[in-house]
């Protein structure tokens, strides 16, 4: 019994001392995406279904907060779908983030008394050409 006890602290210490998968920002500056490509032709579908479709295609498990809602609409042909995530995230104000296997949408954070986003990512550049 104390065996048994000793052997699972042991396996927990040795899981909690591994370290943990580093986050990164999807949509950052100067990023390229090489996901799979997408065709997709959809009219006001609702944002947490399409990244849905987005994070099956890319093979990620998804975490959507509460505060993003809304709806897109895309016309995509052959696009990769890391990229089209993105493009939904620069008009949308969202920040994307992949921790491990897990793709993480937020809203993004305002800079105080900016008015502005607190990080710009690729898709906020290429809107405003």
């Amino acid at each position: 019994m104390h065996r048994r006890f000793g052997l699972m602290i042991f396996i927990g210490l040795g899981l909690a001392a591994r370290p943990a998968a580093a986050e990164r920002e999807l949509c950052r500056p100067a990023v390229r995406h090489h996901g799979a490509a997408v065709d997709l032709e959809l009219k006001d579908a609702d944002i947490h279904d399409v990244l849905r479709l987005l994070a099956d295609v890319g093979k990620l498990n998804l975490v959507v907060s509460s505060e993003v809602s809304g709806k897109v609409t895309l016309h995509l042909r052959k696009v990769a779908w890391d990229r089209a995530a993105c493009a939904i995230a620069g008009t949308h104000r969202l920040s994307i983030v992949i921790d491990g296997t897990i793709l993480i949408v937020n809203q993004r954070q305002l800079r105080s008394g900016s008015g502005f986003p607190a990080s710009t990512n690729s898709s906020d550049a290429e809107l405003r050409q």
